[in-house]
């Protein structure tokens, strides 16, 4: 695997089942990845993304035109969409509308809707028709911590994938942080980032 895929820690069971569908062209147009902050939801939309929109290899070659433009996140064929201050807005939800409008690039599509629970209410309703029924050769990868934290007309759209958090022995290998902040972190990168800059920051002060 010369793809974004073999950068992901853990989840092996979300992306098997992912590449699993599109082996067998069995693939949902929307898909819910939940579970806690910093544990990889968002790399793993970005790999399955590159992974979908190479032409090359099934899991992405990693060194094609369009997996070279997914990994610099410069690819016209994905849309990633986060929130415009604590809100992902009704103007946001129009883009992607345009988006997919307009005649594909080249084939596949992919839009990314990050903290998928901030959606204003309009820019949601805005969404629920192309949710219901997404373009062919589209896929739409939600990222938000819960099922209960998205808007219930959404999540009946979506196929859900449980994110957990990555496994001590993970991090550990990936890292040189000492055990006692990777206890700490609980499996969360971005905690540990946290807990790296304040012990840092207490260092040198």
């Amino acid at each position: 695997m010369a793809g974004m895929i073999s950068t992901v820690l853990g989840h092996e069971s979300v992306i098997l089942q992912w590449l699993q569908a599109q082996k067998n062209k069995r693939l949902a147009g929307v898909y819910l990845f939940v579970g806690p902050s910093g544990v990889g939801k968002r790399l793993t939309a970005w790999a399955l993304a590159q992974a979908y929109l190479c032409s090359v290899e099934s899991q992405a070659c990693g060194q094609c035109p369009s997996c070279l433009k997914v990994a610099k996140k410069q690819s016209e064929n994905i849309l990633y969409i986060e929130p415009s201050g604590q809100q992902i807005k009704m103007e946001q939800a129009q883009d992607i509308l345009k988006f997919l409008s307009l005649k594909s690039w080249g084939g596949h599509r992919v839009v990314i809707i990050d903290q998928a629970h901030t959606l204003h209410p309009s820019a949601a309703n805005a969404l629920l028709k192309t949710l219901e029924d997404p373009p062919p050769e589209t896929q739409f990868f939600l990222i938000a911590p819960s099922v209960s934290s998205v808007l219930p007309t959404l999540r009946s759209r979506c196929q859900v994938f449980n994110f957990y958090p990555v496994a001590f022995e993970l991090m550990k290998n990936k890292t040189q942080a000492p055990d006692w902040i990777l206890r700490a972190s609980r499996g969360s990168f971005e905690k540990l980032e946290q807990f790296q800059e304040e012990s840092a920051t207490q260092i040198r002060h």
